[in-house]
């Protein structure tokens, strides 16, 4: 299965998402900001990095671009639950910067499952710099 870098700022989110992913077989390391995954990301660690777009600091557009410029392979899967603004904008800007999938929440592990297998099948972007391919 795939090495999954959890980034999630809500602790009960994060601690759900690393269950549910290991109970799939995936191997998690969870993080709760932007800032320590984008320190974390290394070519080759990670098979896919799953994001929160709403956090504090740097948020998961921020930390999408920043993955997207150093490595166009890192499959990426974003989250959201919109905040005031709703879900559906920032699930669109994830996907222009580089989301090789995207999912509103909530969702469930059939829907997450599903999500993880059209972002690993997806061909990597040849412009790493802004997620197109």
């Amino acid at each position: 299965m795939a090495r999954i870098l959890v980034v999630d700022d809500d602790e009960l989110v994060l601690a759900t998402l690393t269950m549910t992913l290991e109970a799939q077989g995936h191997s998690v390391t969870a993080v709760s900001s932007a800032r320590e995954a984008n320190e974390r990301i290394a070519p080759g660690r990670f098979d896919l990095v799953i994001t929160d777009i709403l956090m504090p600091d740097m948020d998961g557009l921020e930390l999408i671009r920043a993955i997207r410029a150093r490595d166009g392979n890192l499959r990426i899967i974003a989250v959201s639950g919109g905040g005031y603004r709703g879900t559906q904008d920032f699930l669109h800007f994830a996907s222009v910067f580089g989301a090789d999938a995207a999912l509103p929440k909530p969702f469930n592990a059939d829907a997450l499952a599903q999500a993880i297998s059209r972002a690993m099948a997806e061909k990597p972007p040849l412009n790493p710099e802004v997620g197109i391919s």
